[in-house]
């Protein structure tokens, strides 16, 4: 069974908040809400926010902790 860490790891592309909250089971409001705090990792790409897949599994591997 791959696990949340692994299925972000092994994307090919950075992802999107749309992706994310599939992924996450949460809302968008709370996800622009972690960028907006600067508590999640992100970057800009323009005016879109896209999340590195390496950093963002770390970022989850660091809060399962």
């Amino acid at each position: 069974m791959m696990t949340l860490v692994d299925a972000i790891a092994s994307s090919k592309k950075a992802p999107r908040i749309k992706d994310l909250v599939e992924l996450f089971d949460c809302s968008d409001t709370k996800l622009y809400e972690l960028v907006r705090d600067d508590r999640i990792p992100h970057f800009r790409v323009g005016s879109s926010i896209r999340f590195d897949p390496f950093v963002l599994s770390r970022w989850v591997q660091g809060k399962a902790a």
